[in-house]
């Protein structure tokens, strides 16, 4: 009895990995084809009057602007300077970052 119900649950496991297959990879948007590295000052600017910790250099002493042309020259992932440069407070930067990660 213990052997049947052993097989019939190998059986049913295998069964739904063939049906199943591998879990499928999970499609990001495309980065925005816009990038817009003269809007980095503006985009620093606003944050920095908004007293963001991203306006901050970072810890190696990259500027805010160095790290929005980084990004925006990269092709991989957008700060979205347009859209940083409009936010009304520093909540706002979440919804304006896109990573390819």
């Amino acid at each position: 009895m213990t052997r049947a119900i052993v097989a019939v649950a190998a059986l049913a496991v295998a069964l739904c990995a063939f049906r199943c297959g591998p879990p499928e990879e999970p499609t990001l948007p495309p980065p925005p084809s816009d990038a817009a590295p003269d809007l980095c000052g503006e985009a620093c600017a606003n944050l920095a009057a908004l007293g963001c910790p991203e306006a901050e250099p970072t810890t190696d002493g990259a500027t805010c602007e160095a790290v929005c042309l980084m990004a925006e020259t990269s092709g991989v992932w957008t700060v979205d300077p347009g859209c940083l440069a409009g936010i009304v407070d520093c909540a706002g930067i979440d919804s304006c970052v896109w990573s390819a990660e």
